[in-house]
Formats: C-alpha cells, sequence, structure tokens
C-alpha cells in the first residue's frame, strides 16, 4: 500500500506550484509591457522618421526642387500641422530619440528646449555677451532637467517626466518680457472657473489655464468629471 505524502511535503509542494504560477504570471506579465513598449517606440520611431525628413526638407532647403520658392509654401501643402508646430515637431525629431519622444512626448521635449534655449538667452544677456547661434541646435540631457513647480502651496522640483505640461508653458512663460509687463489676458470663464475651484477643498490640485483660447484643466481625478463638468457650465453662464 503506497504512503501518503506528510503534510509538510504536501506544502512544500503547494508552495512550489505556487511560486512556479507567480512566476510563470510574471514573466508574462514582463513580456507584455515590453511588447506595450516596443509598439510604442514603433509607432514614435515612425513620427521621428517623418519629422527628421520634414526637417531636412525646411534646413536644407531641398524644396527649391520641387518648384517652391520658401519653407511655408512647401509645408502648406505637405504637411497637415500648421507652420509652427510643424517646425517644433521637426526641432524634436531632430535632437531626441524615439525612445525620448515615447517616453516624454513631443510637446514636453518641445518646451524643455524652449526653456533651455530661454535660459541661455537670459544668462547671456545678463553676461553681456551674444549668445551663439548654434545653442538652439545642440542636444539636450532630458534626464537631468529639473524644474521648479509649486504644488500643494509648496516649491518642489521635478523632472520632465513628472513636470505637467501647463506647468512647463508657465515656466517658459515667465522669461517673456510681455508676461512680465502686464499679466495675460485670460477669458471671462477661465477667471470664473478658477474662483470657483479656489471655493472649495476638493478642489485642492487641481488647475486651470488659457492659452491661444483653450482651457487647460488639470489635477482633477476620474470620479471629479460630473462636478467639474457642472462647474465649467456654471463658470459659462456667469461670464455672459
Amino acid at each position: 500500500m503506497k504512503a501518503k505524502p506528510k503534510q509538510s511535503e504536501t506544502r512544500a509542494l503547494a508552495t512550489t506550484a505556487l511560486a512556479k504560477k507567480q512566476s510563470a504570471i510574471a514573466r508574462a506579465y514582463q513580456a507584455q509591457m515590453q511588447q506595450m513598449h516596443a509598439a510604442l517606440v514603433s509607432e514614435k520611431r515612425g513620427w521621428d522618421s517623418y519629422y527628421e525628413a520634414v526637417d531636412r526638407v525646411v534646413s536644407e532647403k531641398l524644396y527649391v526642387a520641387d518648384g517652391y520658392d520658401s519653407a511655408r509654401e512647401w509645408l502648406a501643402e505637405h504637411v497637415s500641422d500648421p507652420e509652427r508646430t510643424a517646425l517644433r515637431y521637426a526641432r524634436v525629431a531632430r535632437l531626441a530619440s524615439p525612445e525620448e519622444i515615447a517616453k516624454y512626448t513631443p510637446t514636453k521635449i518641445d518646451l524643455a528646449l524652449s526653456i533651455r534655449d530661454a535660459r541661455a538667452a537670459k544668462d547671456a544677456k545678463k553676461k553681456g555677451v551674444e549668445l551663439e547661434r548654434s545653442s538652439a541646435t545642440k542636444g539636450i540631457d532630458l534626464k537631468a532637467q529639473r524644474y521648479e513647480v509649486l504644488r500643494e502651496d509648496a516649491r518642489v522640483k521635478v523632472d520632465l517626466e513628472e513636470a505637467r505640461t501647463p506647468e512647463l508653458r508657465a515656466i517658459l512663460g515667465t522669461f517673456s518680457s510681455a508676461s512680465r509687463k502686464r499679466p495675460p489676458s485670460e477669458s471671462a470663464v477661465c477667471v470664473a472657473l478658477r474662483a470657483a475651484l479656489r471655493e472649495g477643498a476638493e478642489w485642492e490640485g487641481v488647475t486651470v489655464s488659457e492659452r491661444d483660447s483653450a482651457l487647460t484643466i488639470s489635477g482633477f481625478r476620474p470620479d471629479q468629471v460630473k462636478a467639474l463638468a457642472a462647474l465649467l457650465s456654471a463658470a459659462a453662464k456667469s461670464a455672459g
């Protein structure tokens, strides 16, 4: 008659089986994460390749081969983005890798480059020297960038991945002489919504900004969407 396994042996076998199952799950998870990242990088690699080509056509004036007199004319006919957007994206594609574009997004990289250039221009002005034209074409160590931002009434330093797009835009705005002379004009809806957000403690950390007649609301939770929509509707009504 075959002896039954001891209770300790049974527990050991169960523990080993569980460990193997958890290890298999971990391997499957890592494989899917790698696949997702590879797909994202592949998508951004195509984006990067496209705008690298745009950059070369514009910077080397290759558009003359097709009868165009200016980059503006060529961009208007061959690139769907507005001219300024296309040129910003072209710079990002030239100076950042597809992996960096996938990690940080083109918009945040463009803002990081613009802040870098604005800081360099400010330092050059203080020293009374002329800024090298080549500085705007130099690469940037995106991992090393740090930004001081206001969160929950405290000044904190964040890296580019942690920084929010409105925060980066606000930092860039401080370098504009025009913005220091007069506050930027905001719509009545933006002013009313900001005032409403200040009144409720539940809206702490939620911010609203306006740029080019477009509102950006950030920092709210998914469960606050309905209440936020009601606030926005009320702000629109009060603005008349």
